[in-house]
């Protein structure tokens, strides 16, 4: 066996490893994928041999799956099945990992690198999001607000850190030491050792204190997949649609949700193509100006819309600025607050608008702001143009390629070797 890759997440969080996976093998590797079972279908079209583990947020967040004992999913505290994951990883990894020469992971493979130690192979986290990272320049991707002082970023950190030490550390050091490793005292240190952000510099730069992380373009790649003729012709038929999606999201209030829809499509002039989404955003209605869509390529769709409206999920968002449209998001949670305020920030759309504050009023207004400035347009496309050259897998490669006989278990990266 060659590379183990383990994942776990949303859509956005795993996707980026088919992209790797995919490098891996065309080099002649051999790649194992232990992701959860809701990505069984991602990878084993592509030919990859796959083992299912970790949570399945999917049906967490649609509220329509029950557990053994009849009750929700989401019901359920996550923080228990976070950490119920942990052990599932760990009775698992081992055997798979046997024979392995190199592990990779997302940071939410809580046992990726204490394998890794253990059969003294090298390991590599990849991550997408500059939050994932300690830094005084911004908060943990826990707190949602931004442009914080240096002072109360830190804090927020050692929070953070302390609340790490007492929900995850405790059973993974329990499997650490069966397999006779050291316990882990900082998780936050533990998973950003030899670790790579994954995103396009000129939207997410990593901040200059985070010295022994490297960085490297997002990582995309093409499905292969070519637009419906559906879409095609609903594309063509008039001035070019608004997309909206909040991709593998939940809906918090679907009632309300179809409410701003339909108020939505009730402005005649405005035409909509709608990603249905882990949330099954769709509505019945009459309206021609609206096509409601299940999963498509981005990376074909975006460059045919005129706005994108979305969650702020990494991959959505690099995807989007790739594209060069001018974006509205809407976070829901977690780096996506991140991701809207750069967007804001580099003047490619307005400012986000919170999900709980979302109304069709505030919507319609932000989708008017961005047709009527110009600006907006012309920084998306040139911000566009100078993303698109980067080139994120081989990157990826070149740098484990680089760094794979530098890489130890310490606590220092392979960055300090070169």
């Amino acid at each position: 066996m060659g590379i183990v890759i383990i994942t776990q997440g949303s859509l956005g969080d795993v996707r980026p490893f088919l992209a790797i996976g995919i490098a891996f093998r065309k080099q002649g590797d051999e790649v194992t994928v232990c992701a959860p079972e809701n990505f069984r279908e991602l990878f084993t079209s592509h030919g990859f041999s796959y083992h299912p583990v970790g949570l399945n947020f999917q049906a967490i967040l649609s509220n329509d799956e029950a557990d053994e004992t009849g009750k929700n999913l989401r019901k359920k505290n996550v923080i228990q099945l976070v950490i119920q994951s942990i052990s599932d990883q760990f009775k698992l990894l081992p055997s798979v990992a046997k024979d392995a020469k190199l592990i990779i992971g997302n940071g939410l493979d809580f046992a990726g690198r204490s394998v890794a130690e253990y059969y003294k192979i090298p390991y590599f986290m990849i991550s997408p999001m500059p939050l994932a990272f300690k830094s005084k320049y911004h908060s943990p991707m826990t707190i949602p607000l931004q442009n914080l002082p240096s002072w109360l970023n830190r804090l927020f950190w050692w929070t953070g850190e302390l609340s790490g030490r007492l929900l995850f550390c405790k059973k993974i050091n329990r499997y650490r030491r069966e397999l006779g490793l050291d316990d882990v005292i900082n998780y936050t240190d533990f998973m950003s050792k030899n670790a790579i952000l994954a995103a396009d510099r000129i939207l997410a730069p990593l901040p200059p204190d985070c010295k022994n992380i490297s960085q490297i373009g997002f990582l995309d790649y093409d499905e292969g997949i070519e637009l419906d003729e559906k879409i095609i012709d609903f594309i063509n038929a008039g001035a070019p649609p608004i997309y909206i999606g909040f991709g593998s999201m939940g809906d918090p209030s679907s009632e309300k949700t179809k409410i701003i829809l339909q108020r939505l499509l009730d402005v005649k002039e405005l035409r909509f193509i709608i990603s249905k989404g882990w949330a099954n955003l769709n509505i019945e209605t009459t309206r021609t100006n609206a096509l409601f869509i299940d999963h498509v390529p981005f990376a074909k769709l975006f460059p045919k819309m005129s706005i994108l409206v979305h969650h702020g999920g990494a991959g959505t968002t690099c995807t989007a600025v790739r594209a060069g449209i001018p974006q509205i998001i809407i976070p829901h949670g977690l780096d996506q607050f991140y991701w809207g305020n750069r967007v804001r920030a580099l003047k490619i759309g307005v400012a986000p608008i919170p999900r709980k504050k979302l109304t069709s009023k505030k919507l319609i207004k932000a989708i008017y702001e961005v047709i009527d400035n110009q600006e907006y347009r012309e920084n998306a496309k040139r911000i566009g143009s100078i993303g698109s050259k980067e080139n994120g897998v081989e990157e990826a490669l070149q740098y484990i390629k680089k760094n794979y006989f530098f890489t130890d278990f310490s606590f220092m990266s392979p960055g300090n070797f070169l």
